[in-house]
């Protein structure tokens, strides 16, 4: 049987502000991780570093060598996010 509200989908308790999006906890989720990645980037913006090229150095720096696979695995971030990273460490390097 499907839920018969949004409400019914999260949980929700019905004490969250009034709004369309306010009782489902995956916009609750969205809105934290967004304020969350906002405080990070204005603290790598000055380094020149992404917040998934921090979460790779993270790694980097625990493991001393990974490869691109076990960090896309690790960190839960496709490939293609990955890649554009170390590509452009390497061409920095050279």
């Amino acid at each position: 049987m499907a839920p018969s509200s949004p409400t019914e989908i999260s949980g929700g308790t019905g004490t969250a502000p009034a709004g369309p999006l306010s009782p489902l906890l995956c916009f609750d989720l969205y809105a934290a991780s967004r304020s969350v990645t906002a405080v990070y980037r204005t603290l790598l913006d000055p380094l020149g570093l992404t917040y998934p090229q921090y979460l790779v150095l993270v790694l980097l720096w625990q493991r001393r060598r990974s490869t691109v696979r076990e960090l896309v695995e690790e960190l839960r971030l496709d490939y293609n996010t990955i890649s554009p990273c170390s590509s452009g460490w390497r061409r920095a390097a050279c």
